[in-house]
């Protein structure tokens, strides 16, 4: 972060806060399609991973920044 503009640095983590967000609005809808499809519980388990996982970096970035939508 040293390295880059001042700009960049103050957008880069807002915008990968904005990217988890829409990656975890994708995730809900392919857990509602899969429902939808009556998925064995199991697959569904697998499938919901990624949203855990996208969270856990959710929490970090809101750590490192505050919330986006607050500024």
């Amino acid at each position: 972060m040293d390295l880059l503009p001042k700009a960049e640095v103050v957008e880069a983590p807002t915008a990968y806060w904005d990217q988890l967000r829409d990656e975890i609005a994708g995730c809900g809808k392919r857990e509602a399609f899969l429902r939808s499809d009556k998925c064995l519980q199991h697959r569904l388990a697998v499938a919901r991973r990624p949203v855990f996982l996208l969270e856990g970096e959710i929490r970090w970035v809101t750590e490192f920044i505050g919330e986006p939508e607050a500024r």
